[in-house]
């Protein structure tokens, strides 16, 4: 009954222990981003092979210029040195500044960062421009204005970089409606050279481009723009050899159908998370807008239909703010020990921030976590949360340092004399729980548990009968199963010669097995059930990793 006690005692709103939380005072920095009063938007994330976590944003050290500046924790976010790169890309003096950067990381650790350039008045002038920081030598290379044969009126520069360590570049040509995917000419871009594939990517007016490599080393891009006849969000994919052909994925109305942000899993499935706008007739002042998930299915290599995550109930005024923000209102990552994904969104009506989970073998998504709880400050007006970051298990393997999630968003009040704004970084860690066994009646099925960073501490784990929805809350998470009866039965150890090791400790490794001995009666397969399990550090003080759900079906 000892589990069982302890989540009745969680449910009834006993203090846990959550996720590592480092909240950094922002407000005054000296080289915040003047423009927005002090708030430093985090606009990529990575995490390298060692462990060290790295973001790349926008800042203005010598005003009114813009640059760009990375910042790194090594130690596992707890501290930050946010000045650690700063002024390296080159800026003359009188120059508009540097503007929309994006970084990526090798299996080497090198750091690869690309951003857009603009001269003062002359919008016409801009390049692509990427250097690249050597994790052997810690130094940059030297930088290569159009090192990717970026032509005059650049923007919207991406990276990824594949299972043989070649970068991916991609960056679209407003002056011809054009986009470009380029690759290194040597593994890590050692060279800094790149060389555009072929054939040449064929498309009109590109926007806020995404850009994943797959399990199959298959170059995915997701971009809002145009199609044959309408502004959509749009994906392709670059085989190695040939292009696919052009996937709408929003609703083809001249309209604000964007953002658009991918993942990959390590089955070789890929998803994109995107706003659609479902007014019936375009608007570029308002939208309504909905946010939906799809999957590309690595094996058909077909994306399979959208599921609708949210959808407003009121329409949304973009020049009253809404604008100039709703491009940085969601995230996707996929966890580090499963493979799921993880969605970050803004529900407009409630003026919050949710993260919810496309679960294992179940068809939608759902809440997984409450990020921020504040109301909006004025109706239709960005609220005090900006620019969600999530880092996960990105393919390739190097990415994959199986130690959870890592967020990154900004809140403050900007309505505020002066503004103030904080820096918040978030570790959710995300248990696995798997087995390679066959769920055969009158046979025991073994249940193996891995929480890496959790050796010796305490686990539970249970069952349910009647799926993982629609969970229960317990602090900012949610427990993947639903408490129908045999929940209780497993948590209250009322089937003793059925279940073996369901509660116990995770070894030096933060590793376990359980076992679920399953009776030998015909009649059972066919049942459908789910497994999860949490540590804690000890009953009722509350978990500190949950696992996915896991999915299987009794067989004879």
């Amino acid at each position: 009954m000892k589990a069982l006690v302890w989540l009745l005692v969680v449910l009834a709103g006993a203090a846990l222990t959550s996720a590592a939380q480092v909240r950094i005072a922002q407000s005054p920095y000296p080289f915040h981003e003047v423009g927005t009063g002090g708030r430093i938007e985090p606009q990529s994330f990575v995490r390298d092979p060692a462990g060290t976590l790295y973001f790349v944003y926008l800042s203005q050290f010598t005003p009114p210029q813009y640059d760009v500046a990375i910042a790194r924790s090594t130690t596992g976010g707890l501290t930050w040195e946010m000045t650690w790169q700063q002024g390296f890309a080159a800026n003359p003096a009188g120059d508009f500044g540097n503007f929309e950067p994006t970084l990526a990381v090798d299996s080497k650790g090198n750091l690869h960062c690309a951003w857009t350039h603009r001269p003062l008045n002359d919008q016409n002038g801009q390049t692509i421009r990427y250097n690249r920081w050597d994790a052997a030598t810690k130094s940059w290379g030297t930088e290569a204005a159009t090192a990717a044969g970026a032509s005059r009126y650049t923007r919207n520069a991406a990276l990824a970089v594949d299972s043989k360590d070649h970068v991916y570049l991609m960056h679209a040509h407003a002056s011809t409606g054009r986009a470009t995917l380029f690759r290194s000419d040597q593994p890590c871009a050692a060279d800094q050279k790149f060389t555009p594939v072929n054939p040449a990517f064929a498309s009109t007016l590109v926007y806020q481009i995404s850009l994943v490599v797959d399990a199959l080393d298959q170059v995915h891009a997701a971009y809002y723009g145009t199609g044959a006849s309408s502004y959509s969000v749009h994906h392709q994919c670059f085989t190695g050899s040939t292009w696919t052909p052009q996937t709408m994925l929003g609703n083809g109305d001249l309209c604000a159908d964007w953002p658009i942000r991918l993942c990959a899993d390590l089955n070789g499935n890929v998803y994109a998370f995107y706003g659609r706008d479902t007014q019936a007739a375009p608007d570029k002042t308002q939208w309504d807008p909905v946010w939906e998930v799809r999957r590309w299915d690595g094996a058909t290599q077909t994306w399979g239909a959208a599921v609708q995550v949210y959808k407003t109930t009121r329409t949304q005024y973009r020049y009253n703010g809404l604008d100039s923000n709703h491009e940085w209102t969601i995230s996707v990552a996929c966890d580090e020990n499963t493979g799921e994904v993880y969605l970050i969104y803004r529900d407009f009506d409630a003026g919050r921030y949710l993260l919810a989970t496309w679960r294992n073998g179940d068809p939608s998504p759902g809440t997984y976590a409450l990020l921020n709880t504040t109301g909006s400050l004025a109706p239709n007006y960005p609220d005090r949360f900006y620019s969600p970051q999530m880092r996960g298990s990105v393919y390739p393997a190097c990415n994959r340092t199986a130690l959870g999630l890592d967020l990154l968003h900004t809140e403050g009040d900007p309505l505020a004399s002066p503004a103030t704004y904080t820096l918040v970084y978030d570790a959710l860690p995300v248990g696995s729980l798997l087995s390679v066994g066959r769920p055969q009646v009158g046979t025991t099925y073994p249940l193996d548990l891995q929480a890496l960073g959790d050796a010796g501490l305490a686990y539970q784990v249970a069952l349910s009968a009647s799926g993982p929805t629609p969970g229960i809350p317990i602090d900012r998470r949610v427990v993947p199963l639903a408490p129908d009866p045999l929940f209780f039965l497993v948590l209250g150890n009322a089937l003793p010669g059925t279940l073996k090791k369901f509660a116990g400790t995770l070894d030096a490794a933060g590793a376990g097995r359980a076992e679920l001995v399953i009776p030998g009666n015909p009649a059972l397969a066919g049942t459908l059930l789910h497994g999860a399990f949490a540590t804690y550090p000890g009953a009722p003080s509350g978990i500190k990793t949950l696992s996915n759900a896991w999915r299987f079906v009794l067989v004879k």
